[in-house]
């Protein structure tokens, strides 16, 4: 092989290790709101307009954060998802009277913020997904709930505007 073409290999195979660590990586801790749960470990996709899901933790509402979706969130970003693993405050910081609906507005709050700042993540504002298990679950179907209902101006527009949801209760 002559000096040329190994220095053009080289130069490629550099290139594409820098592209995929740079999307392996994650911002962490990245705040949606002024609280100090209202926070969020954010992985890119690698390609633009990939499709965006946001993880949500389950905990009874009181337990739990974000560091225990970690493994799934990266598995996703290698399947090709821009992820958006977040935290909500729990119901045991509050007074019970002002614990529900602050959880699901949490985690409306983070979608809004996941979809307004999509294209800095190559993600998909267009193409959002909601997972969350057990109490994550009812957090995630009451946030798809709200956040169906603010983008729809009529009932006819939400059949086009909607977003998708996902929950598991065990």
């Amino acid at each position: 092989m002559t000096r040329s073409i190994k220095s053009i290999l080289a130069a490629l195979c550099l290139s594409l290790a820098l592209t995929s660590t740079a999307f392996a990586q994650t911002d962490k801790d990245v705040h949606y709101g002024e609280g100090a749960l209202q926070e969020m470990d954010i992985y890119p996709a690698a390609v633009a307009d990939s499709p965006l899901v946001m993880l949500v933790h389950g905990g009874g509402w009181v337990s739990g954060d974000k560091k225990g979706l970690d493994t799934p969130a990266r598995e996703l970003q290698a399947e090709g998802f821009a992820v958006f693993n977040t935290d909500y405050r729990l119901a045991s910081l509050a007074e019970k009277t002002e614990a529900f609906p602050m959880e699901a507005e949490d985690v409306q709050k983070a979608t809004e913020y996941a979809m307004a700042h999509a294209a800095t993540y190559n993600a998909s504002a267009s193409k959002v997904f909601l997972i969350g298990g057990s109490a994550g679950g009812n957090l995630v179907e009451e946030a798809t709930i709200r956040l169906n209902e603010a983008k729809a101006e009529t009932p006819s527009d939400r059949k086009s505007t909607r977003l998708n949801s996902s929950h598991l209760v065990i």
